[in-house]
């Protein structure tokens, strides 16, 4: 009968628990800058280095159609934190950042905080920005990586 009272008394103070839900908020993004309607843009939020840039799944990603050569996504339902969006025009459909044989983008790309380098792209902590309320919204220019400021 005390186990009984003991487990019960656990799970109730789990339960208790449960109503500590993280904090959630919704990243608004707006893409401006493109050349073109044609393709689609492709997000991801990074909450991690260890994808940025990689081939690895993101924290969340999105495809997005562009009209009037802007486009415009909201990330919903994120959890407080820091985090990265790096964003390109897929002009051709495939779904892959295409580059020219030395390995520099033929696509359009973009990052957060607009951060860029004139060689390469920007460092993982250029582009982190912190999530810290219900609603934020920020716009990323698109632009080759061949443009200058």
């Amino acid at each position: 009968m005390q186990i009984i009272k003991i487990k019960l008394g656990i799970l109730g103070l789990l339960f208790s628990f449960s109503g500590f839900a993280a904090e959630l908020g919704d990243i608004k993004v707006m893409l401006i800058g493109f050349k073109s309607d044609q393709g689609q843009a492709m997000l991801a939020l990074h909450n991690t280095k260890k994808t940025f840039l990689k081939k690895k799944a993101p924290f969340r990603g999105a495809e997005v159609m562009i009209k009037n050569k802007t486009a415009e996504y909201v990330f919903k339902d994120v959890p407080y934190g820091e985090y990265s969006i790096a964003v390109f025009h897929d002009e051709n459909s495939n779904m892959d950042l295409d580059a020219n044989i030395l390995g520099i983008p033929k696509e359009d790309y973009g990052f957060s905080n607009n951060a860029w380098r004139k060689y390469g792209p920007p460092k993982y902590k250029q582009t982190l920005f912190t999530l810290d309320a219900e609603n934020m919204s920020m716009d990323i220019k698109i632009k080759s990586g061949i443009e200058k400021d």
